[in-house]
């Protein structure tokens, strides 16, 4: 059974000599594998052996082939498929650990940037697809429960695109916007009234845009959804929880979904206007 109806998917060579915008060794160590890490935490230890071994080859074979000059996405697909690894376990350890190493290569010079940025570019397009297959195969709600909102100049979306399938297979709906402007945020909020709203941050510059946008909803939207921060600006902004007028700041989607579930126990009637169950 294959992961998802496709098309062909090549590239012309001249993709790996584009024009790539400058960055410092450690911004792209940080983006990369933050991912990595949130993703497998406390979940590595629970795998068997042998699966983790599975894993392993399986990661280790995507961050070779995401920068081999050969690369067709129809295959990188159909290689996933025989090697029978259930959808789940690519998105959740085997993108992450690719991704993770390929930060890892960066650092230690092993690839260059333009390698990596390509590489992980690759790696997004089979998790798009992976997820893809995943949706189209359960019956997804037409509320949109939770908004999850990558903030502006974020230059990879692998970590929040994993958290968003993980939502989804928890039974939440999601609604994921990249760099969202105030007048779509709003409009978005008052039309569905989500039970939260996730924002993730790589870094300071975004802590002006997720401010506003804050601020925005807390002044404008009727039924307030609960708000959280996370991403790797919790570990870098040690004061975030001063600056930014949050109700949680969390890597950890057990916590947020724990938070979101105690505070509908307390505000049933706004949730059966929601009409979000999840």
């Amino acid at each position: 059974e294959k992961l998802a109806p496709r098309e062909t998917h090549t590239e012309s060579a001249s993709m790996s000599d584009r024009e790539i915008p400058s960055t410092s060794k450690s911004d792209l160590k940080l983006q990369i594998d933050d991912l990595a890490k949130r993703a497998l935490s406390g979940v590595r230890q629970k795998l068997q052996p042998s699966e983790q071994t599975k894993i392993t080859e399986t990661a280790k074979w995507l961050t070779r082939y995401c920068v081999s000059g050969n690369f067709d996405l129809d295959l990188a697909l159909d290689a996933l498929d025989q090697k029978l690894i259930p959808a789940e376990i690519i998105i959740d350890y085997c993108i992450p650990m690719a991704a993770e190493q390929l930060g890892d290569d960066w650092v230690d010079d092993l690839k260059g940037f333009g390698q990596v940025t390509l590489a992980t570019s690759r790696l997004q397009m089979i998790l798009n697809n992976v997820i893809n297959y995943q949706n189209s195969e359960s019956e997804i709600e037409s509320a949109h429960g939770l908004m999850l909102i990558v903030c502006k100049d974020e230059q990879h979306t692998l970590g929040p695109s994993i958290l968003a399938d993980q939502l989804r297979r928890r039974g939440h709906s999601v609604k994921f916007l990249h760099s969202a402007n105030s007048k779509e945020l709003i409009t978005l909020c008052k039309d569905h009234m989500f039970s939260a709203v996730l924002f993730s941050c790589s870094g300071h510059h975004s802590i002006d845009y997720i401010t506003k946008s804050i601020n925005l909803i807390k002044q404008e939207v009727a039924q307030k959804p609960l708000i959280f921060l996370g991403g790797k600006i919790l570990d870098l902004e040690p004061e975030i929880k001063d600056k930014v007028d949050a109700d949680g700041f969390s890597n950890d989607i057990d916590v947020v979904i724990s938070k979101i579930e105690n505070y509908k126990a307390n505000e049933p009637a706004f949730y059966l206007k929601n009409g979000a169950s999840k």
